[in-house]
């Protein structure tokens, strides 16, 4: 990121010496576009690694067995903690069955 952005400077610096229209234009769209898509492809790039530890089984803090998460926050009967891992899928939203 930092890297475009010294690309940025300088080429608004030789726009506006060029032409101050053009150097607004590319001041107010372009780059902003283009630095925006940089910390979008920077964050994916950030991201991705913890989806694909979080959706596999060799998560930290899992369940024993490998087996992905299937309870949910119960915040009625549990203050909002997560309840015991299970390999049976919760009823509905917020109930605990299935994951004691």
């Amino acid at each position: 990121m930092q890297g475009l952005n010294i690309v940025r400077v300088i080429s608004l610096f030789y726009l506006g010496q060029w032409n101050m229209q053009v150097f607004e234009w590319a001041h107010l769209y372009v780059w902003q576009a283009l630095i925006m898509l940089d910390v979008l492809v920077v964050w994916l790039v950030w991201v991705a690694p913890a989806a694909a530890v979080t959706a596999g089984s060799g998560r930290p803090g899992g369940p024993p067995d490998g087996s992905p998460r299937r309870c949910r926050l119960d915040p009625a009967g549990r203050g909002g903690r997560l309840t015991a891992w299970s390999a049976r899928p919760v009823s509905s939203p917020g109930s605990s069955r299935g994951c004691r």
